[in-house]
């Protein structure tokens, strides 16, 4: 059954990934190759093919990149920013070291659109706004000290740094090096006679 909605929700960040590229004719010549690559890595390790944390935070991801996406060039932008805090915020939810994909948003609208104090709060309220109201109802339900100890205490306790990898690990370490290798390397391809709002999109992505 876990294998089963791992898979719904892999299927469900692969068809968003396909609308981002589609949407912004990121790759117009192949908009399904990148969903078809997401999905083989995702098969690659028997933990990515789990429903967890992480798989249920990305979904919420991978909407958030829409929105984000669309301030180029926008003359007012308050709900795209607010909506990408908010996501992000639900995706921290679910694995709280998520949150830092906030400053994915900063650096989107410095990349995007310029840095301005009054948008970069707009993306704080987005996210704010969701803690507020998720704490609110844990505080009705008397859970916001299980949240705490369950969710913001253990992520962020010193444990976390001292992992012993075992074969498995290393095996999955190394898959993950050779990716962001091939990535990089793949940088100039993307940006080859592509237009400025691409090249920038391109520039926030890697």
């Amino acid at each position: 059954t876990e294998i089963f909605f791992a898979c719904v929700l892999i299927a469900l960040q692969a068809i968003f990934i396909a609308r981002v590229v589609r949407q912004f004719k990121l790759i117009p010549e192949g908009q399904l190759f990148p969903s078809i690559v997401f999905i083989l890595l995702c098969g690659v390790h028997p933990q990515t093919l789990s429903l967890s944390a992480v798989m249920l935070a990305n979904v919420f991801f991978c909407f958030s990149l829409i929105p984000l996406f669309s301030i180029y060039q926008k003359k007012t932008v308050p709900i795209p920013l607010f909506n990408f805090g908010f996501l992000i915020g639900v995706s921290s939810i679910f694995y709280p070291p998520y949150f830092i994909l906030l400053f994915l948003g900063v650096v989107g609208l410095i990349v995007l659109r310029g840095f301005k104090l009054s948008e970069f709060f707009q993306l704080i309220g987005g996210f704010i706004n969701l803690y507020l109201l998720y704490m609110f109802v844990l505080y009705l339900f008397n859970l916001h000290g299980a949240f705490y100890e369950k969710q913001i205490s253990s992520f962020f306790s010193p444990y976390i740094f001292s992992y012993v990898y075992s074969s498995k690990g290393w095996v999955a370490l190394t898959w993950l090096i050779i990716l962001v290798l091939i990535c990089l390397s793949s940088y100039n391809y993307f940006l080859l006679k592509k237009s400025i709002q691409h090249q920038k999109i391109f520039d926030l992505l890697f």
